[in-house]
Order: structure tokens, then C-alpha cells, then sequence
């Protein structure tokens, strides 16, 4: 079982397995997210072709032995390299299955007995089932194989292919993602530049309504009190709530146990309390009225949201819809092309270092575009454009010849100043279109 809860605009997924809580990963800048959204996927296409002609014939319909489990291995390793959401043992039963709805995708029109599809299910995705326990250590009801043959062969029946791991949906997922990006998200998108978000996601949905198979969204979401700080490892096991980890470390059982021992002592004492005629000794009437005082101070939350993940599609919708709630600024880097999150909508560089350079884009996109308008001979354009507007204003009158011979002297050392990068083209065509 994977969980997550929201911290800040992110996203804290933990899994819960055996009775404890594991750590899997934040994606606090939302790179997992965008890296995925520019994923080249067909490296990962092309191996799972491979891997089907090296272990069945689909003309003849014929098991091949060929066991050679390279080509397994890569299509794992390309899968985790798609989004760190596969990287974790938790999720290796998405090989299996985006193997099983490839092949369903493949077998679409054909006619085959349960027998038939069964022994070809089950050569295709024997050692991904195997991989799944040898990571987990476990089979459970959904790795069980006989009732992954079974349902495979209902959806196989159904014409259905497009299950939560199959490579079509995560092509289609990925076409989503960057869809709804730019339709909703995107804050440097001109065609949407003056739309609120509320009517962003109105034309969004009246321009694909019902076409989009990804827009719903059903998922288990839960309302837990309190804080996540508040919650020990052992009530977050119990109740399938979360508690945030600290510095990365599992929570152990024993978390402050005499303080956690003293409110539920405190807690007890006051549970039959349910009206103003409970008479309650002065301990008890001191300790409420100091946790009064601290509440009424607080500004935390009083409330915050668990979700249940089945699959990677819930936590990448998840997340988009979480986005959207919080009003999160993305916008397209003007140096490297890519999103990236923003607290501030005229931010136009992300804090990326593209490989071979030392710098975030944020130090040296700037210098860039200043270095092409240099090149462009920007500059001067100006100065000629400004040179102009005040021989009109002199035949007008508008000025004197002194006047216009003083502008004449400032706008060339500007120009020089420019040129030499001692001010900023901003300051310089601010002041040339005075």
C-alpha cells in the first residue's frame, strides 16, 4: 500500500508494508513530474518489443525458450528511469502488468482460449512475477499468479488494455501531463496569459470534456486531525495515517513515549467529558485551559489530508490536482525550455545546471539573451528608434537644439555604456523611451 500526504505543494508517498512505514521520496520541485513529461519513452518501447520476440511468436501464437533475462533487466531499468516512482521495490508489480497489457494491446482481435492466453501469460511474465517476489519477499493477493491470469484473461475478453502500467496508458498519462500543463498550469503560455485559473480549467474541460480518458480521478483520500508531527509511528500503523519523517530516519515504536503516554493519560481523563455539568478537578481544568491558550495561538492547520495510491497515474494526477488547488506557478525556463516551479510569476529562469555548464540557468540565461540582442545590434536600434522621436520633437518645437544636442551627448554614452555591459539593457531601453 502506497501513502501520501501534502506538504506544502508537494507530494510525501510512503509505503506501507509488514507493519512499517518506509520512506519512498518528495518531489518538492516538481522535476520528477516535468522529467517525465519530457521522457523519450521509445528506448523503453523498443525493448519490450525486443523482449517479445525473444519469448513469444505472436504469428504463430508459440512460447519461445529463450532465458535470457537481459532484456527484462533493461526494460526494469528504463522503466525506473522514467520517474522515481518505479525505482522502489513497492512498484515492481508494474513490469508484470505493463507487460500482461501489452499484451493484451497485441492480442486485440484475436480469439484464444483461457488455456492458451494463460500459457502465454504466464512464459511472458514468469520472471517479472518472480522479480516481484524477490524484491518483496511476499506474494499477495494482487502478484498472486493464478488471480493474475484470471484477471488478465477478463480484461484480455473486455478488449481491455489500458491498465495502470501498461505503456500505451503511460504514453497517453505522459500526453496528458503536458497537456494540462500548458492548458492550466502554465504561467508563460501567452494564448492563456489573461485567464484566471478557474476559467483556464473551464475551457480546458469544455474543449476535451469526456475525450480525456485520464480526467477522472478516483482515489481515497482521508482527513486525519491534527498534524503529521502528531501522529507516532504506531497510531499512523493502526489508523493507516501518516506521520512525517524525520531527517529521512523510519520512526520507531518508542517515539517520545513518556510525553505520548502523558496526553493519552490527559485525553482519557477528559473522553466522558461530553457537557458543561462534567465537574473536572483543577489539574485537569489547568492543563485544558493551557491547551486552549496554545490552540488559539496556533496558526497550523487543525486538519490534513491522506491519500491511498493504487498506481502511478493516481499520484501524478494527484499531484497536478494539488498543483492546481495552490495556485503553483509554473513557467518555461527562457533559457533551457523546461518547467519549473516559481513563487513569483516574472521569474523567467529555472535554477537547472544543464550538463557542460557550471551555472544555473538563472545566472546565465540572462546574459544570453543579453549577449543575442548585443549581437542583434539591439542597442542601437533603440538609440536610432529614440534618435528619431526627438528630430520630430525638434521640428515640432517640442524641444530647443540645445535641448536635443544634451540628448544627443547622454544617448551615445548609454549606448557605449550598453555595449560595454556597465547597465542593463532593461535600464537602457527604460531610459531611450523616455
Amino acid at each position: 500500500m502506497i501513502l501520501a500526504y501534502e506538504t506544502g505543494s508537494a507530494l510525501q508517498l510512503m509505503s506501507y508494508a509488514d507493519g512499517s512505514m518506509n520512506d519512498l521520496y518528495l518531489d518538492p520541485t516538481g522535476e520528477a513530474l516535468f522529467s517525465f513529461a519530457n521522457a523519450d519513452l521509445q528506448p523503453l518501447t523498443q525493448k519490450i518489443a525486443d523482449y517479445f520476440k525473444s519469448r513469444i511468436d505472436m504469428e504463430s501464437m508459440k512460447c519461445l525458450r529463450n532465458q535470457d533475462d537481459s532484456l527484462l533487466e533493461d526494460i526494469r531499468a528504463s522503466l525506473r528511469r522514467v520517474h522515481p516512482f518505479f525505482a522502489s521495490s513497492d512498484h515492481e508489480s508494474a513490469l508484470p502488468d505493463l507487460l500482461a497489457n501489452t499484451l493484451n494491446a497485441l492480442l486485440t482481435g484475436k480469439e484464444l482460449t483461457e488455456k492458451k492466453y494463460s500459457s502465454l501469460l504466464s512464459h511472458l511474465t514468469e520472471h517479472s512475477l518472480q522479480l516481484c517476489v524477490s524484491d518483496n519477499g511476499y506474494f499477495d493477493s494482487y502478484h498472486d499468479e493464478l488471480l493474475f491470469r484470471k484477471k488478465n484473461y477478463q480484461d484480455f475478453l473486455r478488449g481491455k488494455s489500458n491498465r495502470q502500467c501498461d505503456f500505451t496508458s503511460l504514453s497517453k498519462l505522459q500526453k496528458y501531463v503536458r497537456t494540462y500543463l500548458y492548458w492550466v498550469l502554465d504561467a508563460s503560455s501567452h494564448r492563456f496569459s489573461n485567464l484566471n485559473m478557474e476559467t483556464r480549467l473551464k475551457v480546458y474541460s469544455q474543449t476535451f470534456g469526456s475525450f480525456n480518458t485520464w480526467q477522472p480521478l478516483f482515489i481515497k483520500e482521508v482527513s486525519c486531525v491534527g498534524q503529521f508531527e502528531d501522529h507516532s509511528s504506531l497510531e499512523a500503523i493502526i489508523s493507516r495515517s501518516i506521520r512525517k519523517l524525520q531527517n529521512g530516519e523510519p520512526p520507531t515504536i518508542n517515539v517520545e513515549l513518556s510525553s505520548e503516554k502523558e496526553r493519552r493519560d490527559y485525553a482519557d481523563a477528559f473522553i466522558e467529558m461530553d457537557s458543561d455539568d462534567i465537574d473536572i478537578d483543577a489539574d485537569l481544568q489547568g492543563r485544558l485551559k493551557k491547551n486552549i491558550s496554545s490552540a488559539s495561538g496556533s496558526e497550523a492547520a487543525p486538519l490534513f489530508k491522506a491519500y491511498e495510491i493504487a498506481k502511478f497515474s493516481d499520484y501524478i494526477l494527484l499531484q497536478l490536482r494539488l498543483w492546481t488547488e495552490k495556485a503553483t506557478i509554473i513557467r518555461r525556463c527562457k533559457n533551457c525550455g523546461q518547467y519549473f516551479i516559481t513563487e513569483r510569476s516574472n521569474i523567467d529562469y529555472c535554477q537547472r545546471i544543464l550538463p557542460g555548464e557550471t551555472q544555473t540557468c538563472y545566472v546565465i540565461g540572462p546574459k544570453r539573451v543579453f549577449n543575442k540582442l548585443l549581437s542583434a545590434d539591439v542597442p542601437r536600434n533603440l538609440y536610432s528608434k529614440a534618435y528619431k522621436k526627438y528630430q520630430a520633437r525638434l521640428r515640432r518645437n517640442g524641444i530647443t537644439s540645445d535641448e536635443f544636442e544634451e540628448w544627443k551627448v547622454q544617448a551615445k554614452q548609454y549606448l557605449e555604456d550598453v555595449q560595454n555591459g556597465k547597465i542593463s539593457l532593461e535600464d537602457y531601453s527604460v531610459w531611450m523611451e523616455q
